[in-house]
């Protein structure tokens, strides 16, 4: 693939996707080891899922206003945020 931008964008996703797994894999383990609870550790995976389905609804709305780039960082800039805040509570 020729386009640097294309590239750029594809790794960078790639990398904050796996990083959003092994950050799930972790929170499943923390809450397993707080309530020892097979049924809390289920809400985790549905939790996640929902954002991404509220999200899916909302995304039509942003990307009609708002530059696609200015999307995405922002998007990421939220998701590190809200990573790094609930990982620092948690721990």
């Amino acid at each position: 693939m020729k386009n640097k931008s294309f590239n750029v964008l594809i790794t960078g996703q790639s990398l904050a996707n796996a990083g959003d797994v092994f950050y799930i894999v972790a929170i499943i383990t923390s809450v397993y080891n707080v309530t020892y609870s097979l049924f809390y550790v289920s809400l985790v995976p549905v939790i996640n899922m929902l954002g991404g389905f509220l999200g899916g609804l909302l995304a039509p709305l942003l990307i009609d206003r708002y530059k696609l780039k200015k999307i995405l960082f922002n998007s990421q800039l939220v998701k590190t945020g809200v990573s790094i805040v609930s990982w620092t509570h948690f721990s």
